[in-house]
């Protein structure tokens, strides 16, 4: 049995396992259980309320941590963006698949080697209908691409997201570098995520959105701006001064 057959039935049977183990016999659901998967670039252990931040409120993510799982105890298998994305796609150390060597820069012929098993093509081969939406940052080459890793469709920038890069739908760059506007890509990237969503809910679907935010520097929409500024005053004067005597 090579490697890609070992993780896929590897991860078929702890899927099994955990809906065993989150569902009775009465709300176990039927069929496969859909998975959405969201990872956001650089948000801090202590940034969610959930996790004991007295500045930033998030209620939704706290609802989830409620009635979910919330992990206390982790280890990350690289410290920035091209090492973690590639052990979170192929469940190996980053030098095992060649991306260790820090953050790819953006254009980098260089990327996640296709021949790489992806969890992304182990669901699709379980049926799953699968979607990249967001920072890639695991090659920009249409051989690297999300869509030739295992996803069936892609919205986002492969590369950085501070506006150096482009911003592609599937292969195709749809809006070039320097034009777009990035203060208006979480929200682009979530109505994304919602119709996928919707289009997918009659058959088992893997989302994976890995929103550029809240990398600095911060962008907010116009809808967030005022909110934004207003959270950031209060979390300044709720900051005591370092060194000052209380």
């Amino acid at each position: 049995m090579n490697r890609r057959e070992f993780l896929g039935t590897v991860g078929v049977a702890l899927a099994g396992m955990a809906i065993n183990g989150a569902w009775s016999a009465e709300t176990k659901p039927a069929g496969k259980p859909n998975v959405i998967f969201i990872l956001t670039d650089d948000l801090g252990y202590s940034d969610l309320s959930c996790y004991g931040s007295p500045n930033i409120k998030t209620p939704c993510l706290d609802r989830m941590a409620a009635e979910g799982v919330r992990f206390t105890d982790f280890y990350a298998a690289g410290v920035c963006c091209t090492p973690t994305r590639a052990a979170l796609m192929t469940g190996c150390y980053p030098k095992r698949v060649g991306m260790h060597m820090g953050v790819l820069p953006t254009r980098s012929e260089k990327g996640l080697h296709p021949d790489e098993a992806t969890i992304a093509e182990l669901l699709r081969g379980q049926g799953y209908a699968t979607a990249c939406i967001g920072k890639w940052h695991l090659g920009t080459g249409v051989a690297t691409l999300p869509t030739s890793q295992g996803f069936d469709s892609y919205f986002g920038m492969p590369g950085d997201n501070h506006g150096n890069g482009e911003l592609y739908r599937g292969t195709n760059i749809i809006e070039q570098a320097g034009k777009i506007n990035i203060s208006e890509l979480t929200q682009r990237y979530t109505t994304e995520a919602i119709e996928f969503i919707t289009k997918s809910k009659d058959k088992p679907f893997f989302l994976y959105l890995p929103h550029g935010a809240p990398h600095t520097p911060l962008y907010a929409s116009r809808k967030f701006h005022k909110l934004q500024q207003t959270d950031t005053m209060l979390a300044q004067e709720a900051r005591p001064v370092f060194g000052a005597k209380p």
